[in-house]
């Protein structure tokens, strides 16, 4: 921790941290801000992040009834976890640099996974619930909690201490958020995985059922129109099972999803990097979708590929650039290269990797 740090010492147990880096900066020069974000429980975790106007976000989840809050929308703990959203200044000191900190859930467990800002400082949250009353605003595009837990999405204004739009997303099975994007228009799109046969879909989205076990989804809300506010929604996987890590939009309204298949058909372009699975393991995936493909339907998925090799690789970062070039990061247990790449060999157990493609 560093010496403007909220909080520099916590008890044993499993806290969260947020730290600041400057690459530019040798040695511990390059540590610009680092703190501990906990209370005494036992477990405070943060599972996203996100950083606007020269501010850090966070949100996870957390077991402790004294997790520091500061100007609340909820100030107490309700049940044994809850979701929570903190807004840090890396340019304050020591009690001053947490801004705002509040929990957000209900009566059962909540977690958040994925966090956004837009222009206007309102901070957007996603995640999973199991709180059937976790707290929906009059307007939100599904208000009813199913069961077996349930993908949700809030807009907070943190300096006013308001909650300004919340809604369950999901269907008769486990539904989960893990990363979102909010449009230049103000549209939250989402992504993560479903378990729900009767999950949400629009008519003519690139794929409208479900897979046997289940499948990641991109779904986009316009959160000004309550009930109608279902944009773009679609499954995206094959019989086995599939959950998506994070997603990106380009200027052009495309969005990139990297994450993991268990899929022997999954539905790849002709000009995929693996057009099959090895048939071993966990094998990752890139996908590019265009909601605005006309006509929609197939026409809608731009790129897939498998990222398959004997072992398992999961993605779990993606990125594009003004270019068009699609990044994917993550992990795997094998060579998932061709013949050229910058480092061929496959060292060790696991390996991180990086893969760049660049789309027609």
């Amino acid at each position: 921790t560093t010496s403007g740090a909220y909080k520099a010492a916590i008890t044993a147990d499993t806290h969260a941290f947020v730290t600041m880096l400057d690459p530019s900066q040798s040695g511990t020069a390059g540590l610009v801000y680092s703190t501990l974000l906990a209370g005494s429980g036992n477990h405070d975790e943060a599972d996203a992040i996100a950083v606007a106007g020269g501010k850090i976000y966070v949100t996870g989840y957390t077991n402790s009834s004294d997790f520091p809050t500061v100007g609340p929308y909820q100030s107490a703990l309700l049940f044994s976890f809850d979701a929570f959203v903190s807004e840090i200044d890396p340019t304050l000191s020591g009690t001053a640099s947490l801004v705002a900190s509040t929990y957000l859930g209900g009566s059962a467990v909540d977690a958040g996974r994925a966090i956004a800002v837009d222009a206007a400082g309102k901070v957007y949250v996603a995640g999973i619930t199991f709180s059937g009353d976790f707290p929906i605003t009059s307007s939100a595009y599904q208000p009813n909690y199913a069961v077996d837990g349930e993908a949700f999405l809030a807009e907070l204004d943190l300096s006013a201490q308001t909650l300004v739009y919340s809604t369950y997303l999901g269907g008769s099975s486990e539904d989960e958020v893990k990363k979102i994007v909010v449009d230049p228009s103000g549209r939250v799109a989402m992504t993560g995985y479903t378990l729900s046969p009767d999950f949400p879909v629009t008519q003519g989205a690139f794929q409208t059922s479900m897979g046997i076990n289940g499948n990641a989804f991109l779904t986009i809300l316009d959160l000004t129109k309550a009930r109608q506010g279902l944009v773009y929604s679609t499954y995206f996987g094959g019989s086995g099972g599939e959950v998506a890590y994070d997603l990106r939009r380009d200027n052009a309204g495309k969005y990139y999803l990297g994450g993991y298949s268990m899929s022997p058909d999954l539905l790849v372009t002709p000009n995929a990097l693996s057009h099959s699975s090895a048939g071993v393991g966990v094998d990752g995936f890139v996908a590019v979708i265009d909601p605005a493909a006309a006509p929609l339907s197939r026409n809608s998925l731009v790129y897939c590929s498998y990222v398959t090799g004997l072992g398992n690789q999961i993605v779990y970062g993606v990125d594009v650039d003004a270019s068009g070039a699609f990044y994917a990061v993550g992990y795997t247990g094998t060579n998932i290269f061709p013949p050229g790449a910058a480092q061929n060999d496959h060292v060790g157990k696991y390996g991180a990797f990086l893969l760049v493609v660049t789309l027609p």
